[in-house]
């Protein structure tokens, strides 16, 4: 019993290596602009204009950062937005910045779970400038 128990063993040492691989703190920054960017910014930049919804979304994670889930309908309520459409804007957030910040595919800027809400990645720290 003793083997299986090492191979066990090793196998978990591996899962633990790689989650804290992919847990590790990712700073970003957002300023007034709309650019929303981490070093070095003229590689890793989405810009988004200062009065588009993507923009209020954004800061408005920045603004409430918290490690708890915030339920949609209130944050929905608070942008003066409908859920779904805050549904679809935080996956084209979380995708086009994963494809402009190169934060590697698994990871989101914007955390989701049903039925408790959205939350800003508890692993990326979201400066305003």
């Amino acid at each position: 019993m003793l083997p299986s128990f090492k191979v066990i063993q090793d196998v978990i040492g591996v899962i633990s290596v790689s989650n804290t691989e992919e847990r590790k703190n990712i700073n970003l920054l957002l300023n007034e602009d709309g650019d929303l960017w981490r070093e070095p910014k003229n590689e890793h930049c989405y810009p988004m204009a200062r009065n588009m919804a993507r923009y209020t979304i954004v800061r408005y994670f920045a603004e409430h950062h918290t490690k708890r889930f915030t339920k949609t309908k209130t944050i929905a309520e608070d942008l003066s937005k409908k859920a779904q459409y805050l549904r679809v804007e935080i996956g084209k957030i979380n995708k086009l910045v994963r494809d402009n910040l190169s934060l590697g595919p698994k990871i989101d800027l914007i955390e989701g779970r049903q039925p408790n809400g959205y939350r800003l990645n508890p692993n990326i720290s979201l400066l305003l400038r």
